[in-house]
């Protein structure tokens, strides 16, 4: 039996049949819609989230967060390290101890896109923060003098 010659360009023709396969595109697109929105919830959610509660407690509170993970099917996020602690200046109590904090959120990948979607989630987030972390704030005002 006779041995077929050997073809360079055959490898190359095999990575791209490869990187171009359904499987390899779905994965590669998951992965970026998971990274692409773990990036952005870690820089603008957190910060908007920060500049709500500073909003919502008339500035007497800060809110800080280690950093936020999005759930494997990006229907939850989770915050890592959530402390209410009194902002500068103000004559609040002791610093809360740190927690890890679990929402839902079934519209997580859409969030990057739409924002009266994203500051609906904020605000939901921010109240159930307070109503856990700071639980003498009232929402009609701030805190108890």
């Amino acid at each position: 039996m006779a041995s077929r010659p050997f073809n360079p360009h055959a490898l190359r023709h095999w990575f791209k049949a490869l990187a171009l396969s359904p499987g390899v595109l779905f994965s590669a697109t998951y992965l970026l819609l998971h990274l692409g929105t773990a990036v952005y919830l870690n820089t603008a959610f957190i910060s908007d989230l920060r500049a709500l509660v500073l909003h919502q407690t008339d500035r007497q509170m800060e809110l800080s967060v280690s950093f936020l993970t999005a759930g494997p099917s990006l229907d939850s996020i989770t915050l890592k390290h959530v402390g209410i602690h009194p902002s500068t200046g103000s004559k609040q109590a002791q610093p809360q101890t740190p927690v890890n904090m679990a929402f839902p959120c079934p519209d997580l990948s859409l969030l990057v896109f739409s924002s009266p979607m994203r500051e609906a989630r904020e605000r939901a987030v921010c109240d159930s923060i307070l109503a856990s972390c700071a639980p003498s704030f009232r929402h009609s005002g701030g805190f108890p003098q």
